[in-house]
């Protein structure tokens, strides 16, 4: 299963004195452990990602930004705290 990881994830993932920075990489390494393959994303409009997404069949977007991809019914958006939560993306 394919997760895209949206550009303030790893924005996060980087500023290493950013309260969510741990966040970030934690969510990634249990999204690795359980062997999603992750598709690493670039600064871009939403819609331009979601397009991207169905046209490469990566159904997941892992982001701080959930609420930027509620009007996307084609894809499905994980915050990394749902993601350490237990709240895994499904495995098709």
């Amino acid at each position: 299963m394919r997760v895209l990881v949206d550009t303030n994830v790893l924005i996060r993932l980087f500023q290493r004195s950013n309260p969510s920075s741990p966040i970030a990489a934690s969510a990634i390494q249990e999204l690795k452990k359980h062997e999603f393959e992750i598709v690493i994303g670039k600064s871009a409009h939403d819609a331009r990602l979601v397009a991207a997404m169905v046209k490469h069949s990566v159904p997941n977007i892992l982001t701080f930004n959930v609420q930027d991809f509620r009007r996307y019914s084609q894809v499905k958006a994980f915050n990394p705290v749902d993601i350490l939560a237990g709240l895994l993306p499904p495995v098709t």
